[in-house]
């Protein structure tokens, strides 16, 4: 099955988006996880100077890539600022 990276940005400190990232902070780990709990995502974390995150994930193809994200918490409740989808060729490695 395909293999894409998924990236996520965030609102800069202060924003209405950072505000939201805080309060549904829990409710979208517990999306993640259970995409990851059902081998969907494979990696998933945040950029360490908090821009935004990246995603591996498996799945048919963009459009069900979308489909699915479309449903995390900061999709819905207006914490992302841009979103990038995008088909990975894995040359080294494992999943």
């Amino acid at each position: 099955m395909p293999i894409f990276a998924v990236e996520y940005a965030y609102g800069a400190p202060g924003s209405t988006q950072a505000k939201n990232y805080e309060r549904l902070h829990v409710p979208h780990l517990d999306w993640v996880k259970s995409l990851y709990d059902a081998n969907t995502i494979h990696l998933a974390g945040r950029y360490a100077d908090l821009s935004g995150a990246l995603f591996v994930v498996e799945a048919e193809d963009e459009t069900a890539v979308r489909e699915l994200f479309a449903g995390d918490p900061f999709a819905t409740q207006d914490v992302l600022t841009g979103v990038r989808v995008l088909p990975w060729s894995v040359r080294f490695g494992w999943l």
